[in-house]
């Protein structure tokens, strides 16, 4: 009987064994690790390019390795080794002869989305991502000098067979509980689907169900007899200062005092600690409840209806099939003049899920918008009243990329 990919797996399912072998990490689940180095490339001679990225796939973490070492993790408390991925841009398959996946959007590019996106002309983004990129390795461990000396061997290692065009790092940031945030000071990576059987909680869900089955993310590679997924990258700067400074006016001009976190909290969605402000006008649910939806806020009385978590994820029925899987990490230590995300997610679909909750977000999301619109904001939390402020711009496009994470056996197979 043929594996059903519509609904989550079981990692101990022989025919899930296969699938997952001949898959890249990261895809199905965070690779769980605090550090990471994306090194990006554009190719030079192409049988130099396809035994480079043929001896890096030797590395290259499969979705069963990573299962496996997320297990001895959980039990042991022993670190996986080194994380590894290599994706591939449409440039770059085309470079090493590859068929691309029939998508038009990942053919044309993410410079060219920009247009459907209302994002800034690639002409103005950071010099590296100016021009096309060919392809991008990640490498992420807990331990940041070993990371640093392995990123290291990526640049002896490459030779005549590319030119290494921009280097990110990003680093896991956490709030005094442990839990991750980014840098507007959220917790982040709270609500993601869940595509394993033995990654769901037990406990039953009444009101949204996080449970995902892998054809979300996954797509047939053209190359070989496995799966692939596309990854959209974006480097997205981030204004703390300016960002916290609204915050204080937002809850000002509701009355709420300049102090308080409900203003925040009608941005995103949640409050710094997680709890969702559909519960509550104040924070401290622990751990933060994820097991809700709007069918009791429909007016958005509560929880804006441009708040971000709620324009990325309505939790209806209907929005299921546009989630993605993040994956993205901040780069830059709080304080720096510098500071964003380093945005990373996975889907089946460029178009029918990034680009539409992208597109959903442009304008009125606060949190990531660039140019927003004056919002109604509840003038008193599960009130009828409204009061009109435009939040936002806090966020500019510094670079990005629509790449594919080809299967194992597509790279290891690779003609140079």
């Amino acid at each position: 009987m043929a594996l059903d990919i519509s609904k989550p797996i079981d990692a101990d399912d022989p025919d899930a064994k296969r699938l997952l072998a001949g898959l890249q990490g990261n895809i199905l689940k965070s690779h769980g690790r605090d550090h990471s180095v994306l090194v990006f490339f554009q190719f030079s001679d192409r049988k130099l390019a396809a035994r480079w990225i043929r001896e890096v796939a030797q590395t290259v973490t499969t979705a069963l390795r990573h299962v496996e070492e997320a297990r001895r993790f959980s039990s042991f408390r022993i670190p996986g080794s080194l994380f590894v991925n290599v994706f591939l841009s449409a440039t770059g398959m085309k470079h090493l002869g590859l068929k691309t996946p029939r998508s038009e959007a990942f053919t044309a590019g993410a410079a060219d989305a920009g247009k459907r996106l209302a994002d800034p002309p690639s002409e103005t983004w950071e010099a590296p991502y100016r021009n096309p990129i060919d392809g991008m390795i990640l490498l992420a461990d807990d331990d940041l000098h070993y990371l640093s000396r392995e990123a290291a061997g990526i640049f002896e290692s490459v030779g005549d067979a590319a030119r290494i065009v921009a280097v990110e790092r990003g680093t896991v940031l956490r709030n005094s509980a442990g839990d991750p945030i980014e840098h507007f000071g959220y917790a982040d990576g709270l609500s993601q689907p869940v595509f394993l059987k033995s990654d769901l909680r037990r406990n039953r869900r009444r009101q949204w169900d996080t449970a995902a089955g892998p054809s979300l993310v996954l797509v047939n590679d053209p190359n070989s007899d496995g799966y692939g997924s596309y990854l959209v990258y974006r480097k997205l700067e981030q204004d703390v200062p300016a960002f916290k400074a609204k915050e204080e006016e937002l809850s000002a001009a509701l009355g709420l005092g300049e102090d308080s976190e409900l203003g925040g909290a009608l941005v995103v969605g949640r409050f710094e600690d997680g709890t969702p402000v559909i519960h509550q006008p104040y924070g401290g649910l622990s751990p933060a409840p994820n097991d809700f939806n709007y069918a009791r806020d429909p007016l958005g009385s509560r929880c804006p209806m441009h708040a971000h978590i709620r324009l990325v994820n309505p939790r209806t029925h209907e929005s299921t099939e546009h989630r993605i899987a993040r994956r993205g990490i901040p780069y830059g230590a709080p304080g720096d003049d510098q500071v964003g995300l380093l945005f990373l997610c996975f889907q089946a679909n460029i178009e029918a899920q990034f680009e539409r909750l992208q597109i959903n977000q442009h304008n009125r999301d606060g949190l990531t918008g660039i140019d927003c619109a004056p919002q109604a904001w509840p003038s008193r939390w599960d009130g009828s009243g409204r009061t009109t402020f435009a939040f936002g711009g806090f966020v500019r496009l510094q670079g990005a990329a629509y790449l594919f994470a080809p299967s194992t056996r597509t790279l290891n197979e690779l003609n140079g």
